[in-house]
């Protein structure tokens, strides 16, 4: 998306490298327009690295300063942006509920509550989501540094249902209270 920074960006000679920034952002909006789904909201949730609601607000308005985009685009992207913002909210409420969770049952690399465990190679049980992520920048595994793809997790059904199963009582016990 934008980085608040990209505004003091200067390009010199701008048509010979194809520098359009206008064009190239109401491209990557319609990317996220035609990926819009409760999916994506969550992947978006999900990248903590670059998801901000105020890097949308500020894409926002660009958008319609420039007038890059209709109200009905901008309309789906501001939706867009607020179901990922709730989905973070709610995750991040999550985290704070079960922050007393077993060791067993929480990511050894990003230490948050696994909801898909699998289980690698070398034994190491991690939380299918940050796997994949870290398999995007590097085919190893993280704790042995052997070679190691997506094929080769194994599904921890067992974890999964007792992770499941104390989320369960952990939030009858809340409601109940």
């Amino acid at each position: 998306m934008l980085f608040v920074s990209g505004r003091d960006l200067k390009v010199r000679n701008a048509e010979k490298y194809g520098w359009e920034p206008k064009k190239m952002l109401g491209l990557i909006v319609d990317v996220y327009l035609h990926l819009d789904s409760p999916e994506f909201a969550r992947t978006l949730a999900n990248d903590e690295r670059s998801f901000s609601k105020d890097l949308f607000e500020l894409t926002l308005k660009r958008l319609d300063k420039a007038g890059i985009k209709t109200v009905d685009e901008m309309m789906q992207f501001r939706a867009l942006g607020q179901r990922a913002t709730d989905i973070l909210l709610q995750k991040l409420q999550d985290e704070e509920d079960y922050s007393d969770a077993p060791d067993n049952f929480m990511d050894p690399l990003m230490q948050t509550l696994m909801t898909d465990p699998v289980a690698l190679p070398s034994g190491i049980v991690m939380d299918r989501s940050v796997i994949k992520r870290h398999l995007l920048n590097d085919n190893t595994d993280p704790f042995t540094r052997q070679p190691l793809t997506e094929d080769d997790l194994k599904a921890d059904t067992k974890l999964k249902e007792e992770i499941e199963a104390w989320i369960a009582a952990k939030n009858a016990a809340k409601s109940s209270s």
